[in-house]
């Protein structure tokens, strides 16, 4: 299995991050990746955020590995609880951290929060 990770992209209109998202897309792709995860900072800014997901989109589902997605300290308060960013993606957003369970692999999503609780204290 392929795993490959990435983070704190910071997509805003600035076409060179949206290149470089495409150049690691390409690269996944080319070695055979199973996933991407994107861990935190997605977006530069919140409010730009529900701007951009309709970009993000297609180019998501223009893959045959599967994305999953953890919000960022940046990005943090733009999103919906859970928004679709395509047939290929997963958003890993719940509070205070979400399991993920596949068929050879458990992603454990812990999306940025102001306050760190006692339950993923525990858990960690």
């Amino acid at each position: 299995m392929r795993i490959f990770h990435t983070s704190d992209l910071h997509l805003n209109e600035d076409e060179t991050r949206w290149k470089a998202l495409q150049t690691v897309l390409n690269k996944v792709q080319e070695e055979k990746g199973e996933y991407l995860v994107i861990s935190g900072d997605v977006f530069h800014k919140a409010f730009k955020a529900s701007l951009l997901r309709d970009r993000l989109r297609p180019l998501l589902d223009d893959y045959s590995f599967e994305t999953i997605l953890i919000r960022g300290n940046h990005d943090a308060n733009g999103y919906p609880q859970n928004p679709y960013l395509g047939d290929n993606a997963t958003f890993l957003n719940d509070e205070p951290y979400q399991i993920d369970e596949r068929e050879d692999v458990r992603f454990i999503g812990l999306p940025y929060q102001d306050k760190v609780s006692e339950r993923v204290l525990d858990f960690i």
